[in-house]
Parts: C-alpha cells; structure tokens; sequence
C-alpha cells in the first residue's frame, strides 16, 4: 500500500491541477475575483481603523516564516559583511607575531615540507630569547622518514681513513630522527601548543606491534586530558548544540609530539553557507568531553586558566574564571559570548589584511639568528667602546635585574610594574642599538648616491656586503624582541598557505584566524548578536508602528516617511554595530518597516489611482488637465454640498439653430454639433475652464473652480475671444464644403456663485447656481438686441481691461432684474487689433458721448459714418435707429439712459 506521505502528496498534486485547470478555462472570472478581492482590501485599508495593525501582523508573520530559510541567512550575512566595511577596524594587541613560512624562508633552506628538526632548532631560538608561547598552525600527523646526519658521516669518514675505532653511539648518530628532534625542541621550548582536527571518517589502526598500540594509546590518553574536559552526564542535553554528527574521530599529532606539547587545540573551521569565515566555533562536544578551539587554547595559556576553570554555557557565553588579564595583571573572569553551537563572531584587526596586520618575522630569522648573534653583540660592543657611553651594558644589567625581581615576585600589581618597568628599558636598549646601525643606513644612502652618478664595481660590492650587515643587525634585534610575545608559526609562502574568504577580505590566510581570536578576546571587542526573540520582538514594534501610521496616512506622504524610517533604521544599525559592537537582523528590522507599509501604500494607491481614473474619465469632457490634476490632489472638492465662490460664468448659444437643425437630416446635425462642441470645449479647457453642461447646441462653463483662479475673468475673456476666431475659421471651411455656417453668442459675467457637486449621494452633478450665472445667461441672450456675439458685464470688463478691448454697448436692465448694469462688447486682446478697428471704435465712443448728451443729430452722424466703413457694425446700427426714434419723440428729461430688455 502507498505511504500516507504519497496519498496527501497525491491529492495536494490533484487540487493545484484542478486550481490551475479552472484558471485556464475561466480567466474572466478568475479577473473578476482578483479584482473584486483588491477592491475589498483597498476598502479594507480605507475603512477600518484597526488595518495597519492586522496588516502589520500578517506581514510579521511572512517575515518570521522567512527568517527561517537560507535567503534569509545569506543576506542578513551579506549586510553584516557591509557593516563591517563600515565600522572602525579594532586595535591589535602587540604581544602577537607571526612566524611566517614565507618565500625568503624556503627559498634560504629549500622546498617545502622542511625536515622537522629545523623547526626544533627554532624552538631552540625561541626558547633562548624567552617567548611566552607558541603555536604551530599546521598539523603533524604522520612520522616523518629517518634522515642521515651528512656532518657525523663525515666525522666517520675521517675516522677510518685514519683508522681510529668506531662507537656503537657514534653509528646511532648517523641516523637523523626527525620527530625526536621536534619532540625535544617542543619539549625545552615548554609552552608549545599543536594543532588537530576532527575527522569524518574513522582512523584505521593496523600493522603495528602491540608496543606501538600501548604507546598510540597512551599518547591519546594523555591528548585527551590535556585538549578537553568531561561534561557533567546531568547536564549533557545543555550541549547537544555543540555536537557535529558527521565528526566520528579525532586526527591527532603522532605520539611523540603528543607527549612533548604543552597543550592542543582543533583548528577544524566552521564558515557560513556562502563559505565565508565570520564566526568561530570555539567547542565542540565530543564522545562526552568538550574540546576547545587552538585560538581558545592559546588564550587559556596566556590568562593562566586550566581546564578544570573553564565554564561553558551554551548559547550565553564561555566564562575563564579567575584569570590573570595579561595587561591590566588583575584577576577577574573573562566572559566570551557564545551562541548555542559555540560560535563566537571574529572581530578582526586592522587596518588590512593579515600581510599588513600584527607583528610579521620570516621563520628563517630563527634559523639565521645562532649564526650572526655573536658577530653582531661584537659589533654592538664596539660601537660602544667607540663612543665611550656604556649605557647600554648598564642597561642590559639592569634588565636581568629586573627580570629576576619579576620572577621573584607573586603579587599582580607589583608585577605589573616590573613588566612596564622592563619595557621601558628594554626600549631603550633597543633605541640605543638602532643608533648603532644608523652610520650604516647612512653609508647605504651615500653609496647609493654615487652608483647613481656613476657605476662601480667596487662600491657595488661594498654596498651589497652593508645591505647584508644591515639586515643582519636587524635580524637580531627583531629576533629578541620576541621576547614574552605570543607566536604562532604558520605557512604563508606561495603555494602552501591556506587561503579562505572572511568577512572583508576575499583572500585570507587563515593562519591569521587564531590572533584575530585572541585579539577580540584580549581586547574584549566581543559583537553581541541579539537573541531571535528579541529580534522577533523588535519586527513586531517596528511593523506596528509602521501600519498604523501609513494607515494613517494618505500614499504619497507615506512613500517619504517610508524611505527616512528605512534610512533611520539601517542607520541606526550601523552605528550600533560600529560603536557598540551590537548586531540585530537588519534585514528583518527593514522589512518590518518595508513589507507593511509599503503594503498599506500600495493598495492606497491602487485605491488612489482608481479614484483619479475615475475621476479623469468623469471629468475629461468638462473640465481641463490642470483642472483635473487639482482635483486628484485634492478630492473633497467633490464632496456634496457648494461653497460661495468668484468665479466668472460664461453662456453661449448657436443663432438661429432652430432653422438650421431643420434645414439638416439628424446625422449631418449631430456631426456638425460635435464639430462645433468639440472646437469649443478644446478652447474653454485650454484656459482652465470647466464645462458645466451641453442643451444642445448651448455651452455652460465656468472659470475659477474647482481650480481657484486669481485671473479666471481675463481666461474668461480669452478663451471666448479665440472661440469667436476659431468659428471665423470654421465658417471659411464650411462655406468652402457647402455647410451651413453657425454664428454664436456669448455672455459672460463675473460675480459671486455657489459651486460645487449639486443633487443626492447617488447623483450629482459639479455646477453653479445664483444671480450671477443668470445675468451671464442674460447677456448671452441680451445680444440679439445689438447684433453683437460676446458681451461682458462691467465686473468681468473691469477685471480683464488691461489684456482686453471692448466697446461700452449700453446700461441695460436684464428680464427679472431692477438694477441696471452696464456691459460691453468684447472685440479681442489687447493689442492685437488692426487700426482700422481702432479708429472705428474711436468713431464709435464718440458718437455714443454725444448719444449720452442727448445730441441726437450728430450721434446720429457719427454712427452714419461708422456704417459706412462697417456695414455690419450691429451696435451702431442699434443706435443709430435709437437717434432717429429720439430725434421724434424724445425721452423724459429725467431719463437715466437705462435700456429695459423685454425679453430674455
């Protein structure tokens, strides 16, 4: 029978199929659904109060189920790699060194792997100008082959050919045996510490007597003692982080070695899942016992802690009780954090990488040192005999004085003193040496100097002996400045050294991993990795923070506040980290800010984007671009209900449409309506109009709302002067085509009006209602009795005079009105008329004047001559049949000059 894991699979397989099916076969409907669901949510996040908060949480939740995947991982690492880039390098305690195997080292004693005895012979140096400790960074695990000692088979040589007797010890001596040398170096040297690693596969043990496996077993006894301790059987679930099931074995140095090592340390390297070094394992459990890293070992030697005082809190930290601190020489516990697998984050030293990092000596100085020593303190001690001052041999006195009162003390603070006191002489010896070479560094520089201006076999020869004496002088005294100084002696040369990517630097040597170990310890420069809980905790206060007030927000103003609290937050991470050496999530903290608000902004401005499509389609017909554009920014222009406004209302209305409209079959009247409509509109909108309706062949605009406009009378004006000289242009074509021709008249008047959405929550309608929208419908219909095609109340002609021409028509009193009002005439923009226009108009104001004073004869002239320059000149028409009826029966002497319309 199939497994229950194969039967839900199946039916998971079988449900998306049918998902995936119905989306195929009905893609409307699966439109339909999506959009009705966004539109719910935008409602959602419109409406209710409490949608930032839930959003918040979902996106939390997303969020949390994230960090728990590899992504997660690999950037959260990459951003605390660029972190560091950030943050100021740590400083480097000055008592680590490097003896490097390097290209000077192999190239002097010969390829690489060296036999082991000359790592004993530089124990030997070591061991001879007193250094604190060392470690070797490569591992021993195999024996090496026996060599033959060239110098005692020499001695033999002479021997027989002298004929003297060969001893058995003598013959014993031909034979070099490698480990024993490196054994016995080790062993003098004292506080060695060596190097292993755990093993994925088991070690066979086979071929060896039984004597070898006692001595194999004994060396592994005495191994595990010294590189671990037991872990209590109550407390074992506590370490099961510490635990790598893949490790099942332990590839320890040989025998020999194992016997003469102070102590060990593994050296197995844990890197994150990008493979890059960040973090440091520092334990691991074992078959039962806890094992401690070489960096860890090395920093026990030096704080003066055995194993037995090493406590270790999986998760917290690994605590090295009452250890002497080897710069302030107080007791005190050493506090190393630690998470649950043991991991403790590297805070490396600068300022680069490890070439220019800590103190650096080629291997081969050690080698060379026993061969110029003596030639050297010679030319020390002539140098002082030259110059007469024996400061220095006083000093060197004085040095093993202090040395001895150093040793012979207990008391930490009086030590402390000692070791700054043998420092400062130790200094100044230095300075006195570096005097000494100094003639010869000058020497160099003279030479140098003459090769330039000429070449000298001779100098030549003499400047390369000094190169050599110089540097032999400095061998000597950067060999005996290793004194009380932590080495570890590693592989660097070309070809041999372990390369690997740590944080900030792409090419490692990772022999520099165990100083940047104990320099983040010595320094105590620990970086404090805040909990996931706490991490959890700070998501969710940022995300809740964040819904509510985008909630709260409209988009636009979200997507700024948005970007600062991202900014604010990396920000504040980074200064955490470069200060405090304190590091949270920053990825999860940036998307608790990103992922719900960035929700919240989208779907408000999906929603916003709806409403302004709406809103665009709604009004494009009515209303101009900028006018709409006003309206999106501010939408509660829209809301029901009017305000008191200026505005200037405008009318217009086809002459004598009714016989044209039954002159033409409904087709042809309705293309050349919307032709006509269509021309017009482009011009009210152009000059920021909105259209309040079509009757027919009548247009209702307004200027000044919903687009407040301090000049909405002068776009008023202009707008209507290009609509009449677009319908010249029109009526030219239509004549052209055999088309009726449509003359139009305009009314326009500038006053207050209420405007605003008019009608129930279900239907309204933007338009504008009162007085001053009558009056406007007034004068458009008021041109009938002046023949004229745009006349303008006197508000819209004070407001727009000085970018308009107009001609004063008359002192009319509108249908429904009792008071009178003056209006005009609009003839076109300032300064764009011809002469001929304008000396017409001056004819015109003229005649009007003497009309006024009741000189109807010459009024009557005047309008007369007009006339006959301008045929069809309606409003001297007007007034020239006004004298003739005047001149007969004149009007009452207190006539106010007011012309009462009888019709609208």
């Amino acid at each position: 029978m199939p497994s229950s894991t194969h039967q839900y699979g199946m039916k998971a397989f079988f449900c998306i199929r049918q998902i995936a099916l119905f989306i195929t076969t009905n893609p409307k409907s699966v439109y339909r659904l999506i959009k009705k669901s966004i539109q719910r949510l935008q409602d959602f996040i419109g409406n209710n109060n409490l949608s930032g908060i839930i959003v918040a949480l979902i996106s939390l939740f997303v969020i949390v189920l994230f960090s728990y995947t590899e992504m997660y991982e690999v950037f959260e690492v990459r951003l605390y790699d660029l972190r560091f880039k950030i943050k100021p390098m740590i400083s480097e305690w000055d008592k680590l060194v490097f003896l490097n195997i390097d290209e000077s080292s192999i190239n002097n004693v010969g390829e690489y792997p060296w036999p082991r005895h000359k790592y004993a012979n530089g124990l030997g140096v070591l061991k001879e100008v007193g250094i604190r400790q060392v470690t070797f960074d490569f591992e021993f695990q195999d024996h090496s082959l026996k060599q033959l000692n060239r110098e005692k088979i020499e001695e033999l040589n002479n021997k027989i050919e002298k004929g003297k007797r060969i001893r058995r010890n003598e013959l014993a001596a031909v034979e070099l045996d490698n480990d024993k040398m490196l054994a016995d170096g080790i062993r003098y040297a004292e506080r060695v510490i060596l190097p292993y690693h755990f093993k994925k596969e088991t070690l066979e043990i086979s071929d060896i007597d039984n004597d070898q496996k006692e001595e194999i077993e004994k060396a592994r006894r005495r191994f595990v003692n010294r590189a671990s301790i037991q872990v209590p059987m109550e407390r074992i679930d506590e370490y099961k982080g510490l635990i790598d099931p893949d490790r099942v074995d332990i590839a320890i140095p040989i025998p020999e070695l194992v016997k003469a090592a102070h102590s060990f340390g593994f050296v197995d390297r844990d890197p994150d899942t990008d493979g890059i070094e960040r973090r440091i394992r520092l334990v691991r459990l074992f078959q039962g016992r806890i094992y401690f890293h070489m960096g860890l070992v090395m920093l026990m030697d030096i704080y003066s802690v055995n194993n037995d005082s090493i406590l270790i809190n999986p998760g917290e930290s690994i605590i090295l009780k009452d250890a002497i601190n080897p710069i302030s020489y107080q007791r005190e516990d050493i506090s190393i954090p630690i998470d649950k697998r043991g991991m403790m984050y590297i805070n490396w030293a600068g300022p680069g990488p490890l070439e220019e990092s800590f103190q650096h000596l080629s291997f081969y100085s050690l080698l060379e040192y026993p061969l110029i020593k003596e030639e050297i303190y010679d030319f020390f001690d002539e140098q002082e005999r030259l110059s007469g001052i024996t400061e220095r041999s006083r000093l060197y006195g004085e040095l093993a004085k202090r040395y001895n009162e150093y040793n012979s003390v207990s008391d930490l603070s009086i030590k402390r003193e000692k070791s700054q006191n043998i420092e400062k002489i130790r200094s100044k010896i230095r300075d006195i040496e570096k005097g000494y070479a100094k003639p010869i560094t000058e020497e160099i520089h003279r030479i140098e100097g003459e090769l330039i201006k000429a070449k000298s076999s001779g100098l030549e020869e003499e400047l390369y002996d000094l190169k050599n004496y110089l540097k032999a002088i400095n061998i000597v005294m950067r060999v005996e400045n290793l004194r009380d100084k932590i080495a570890i002696i590693g592989l660097t040369a070309t070809g041999t050294q372990d390369l690997g990517t740590v944080t900030i630097y792409p090419e490692f040597m990772m022999v520099g991993i165990h100083h940047n170990i104990v320099n983040t310890i010595i320094n105590k420069s620990f970086i404090y990795k805040i909990g996931r809980f706490t991490n959890y905790c700070i998501m969710f206060i940022l995300a809740i923070i964040m819904g509510i007030v985008t909630q709260r927000m409209g988009a636009r103003i979200s997507v700024p506040v948005i970007i600062m609290s991202l900014f604010f937050i990396n920000l504040l991470n980074i200064i955490l980290f470069a200060q405090f050496n304190i590091l949270f999530d920053e990825l999860g903290a940036t998307l608790a800010i990103f992922l719900p608000s960035a929700t919240i902004a989208a779907i408000k401005f999906m929603r916003e984007e709806s409403q302004k499509r709406f809103i665009k389609h709604a009004f494009s017909h009515y209303l101009s671009p900028k006018v709409i554009d006003e309206i999106i920014k501010e939408p509660e222009l829209l809301k029901l209900g009017g305000e008191s406004r200026f505005l200037t209302i405008f009318f217009s209305d086809v002459a004598q449409f009714s016989a044209i409209s039954e002159a033409l079959s409904p087709t042809d009247l309705v293309h050349l309506l919307n032709e006509y409509l269509s021309e017009m509109t482009d011009i009210i909108l152009k000059h920021n109009g909105t259209v309040d309706k079509y009757e027919g062949d009548a247009i209702m605009a307004f200027y000044g709302a919903p687009q407040h406009l301090e000049d909405h009378a002068i776009k008023a004006c202009l707008a209507a002067i290009d609509m009449q000289n677009r319908l010249k242009d029109m009526r030219m074509a239509w004549r052209k085509h055999g088309k009726h021709e449509l003359y139009v008249r305009m009314g326009l008047n500038t006053g207050v009006a209420v405007v605003g959405n008019m009608g129930s929550r279900t239907r309204m309608d933007y338009t504008v209602m009162g007085d001053s929208v009558n009056l406007a419908s007034r004068l458009e219909g008021a041109n009938k009795n002046y023949e004229t095609y745009t006349m303008i109340s006197e508000s819209t002609y004070n407001a727009a005079k000085d970018h308009i021409v107009a001609r004063q028509l008359d002192v009319i009193q509108v249908v429904g009105k009792d008071v009178p009002i003056q209006v005009y005439e609009l003839i076109g923009k300032e300064g764009e008329l011809s002469d001929q226009t304008m000396d017409i108009l001056n004819m015109y104001n003229n005649a009007v004047e003497h009309f006024r004073n009741r000189d109807w004869k010459k009024a009557r002239s005047l309008f007369r001559s007009i006339l006959k320059i301008s045929k069809d000149d309606g409003p001297s028409k007007t007034y020239y049949e006004r004298c003739y009826e005047f001149s007969i029966k004149p009007p009452p002497k207190n006539w106010d000059g007011v012309y009462k319309l009888k019709s609208k």
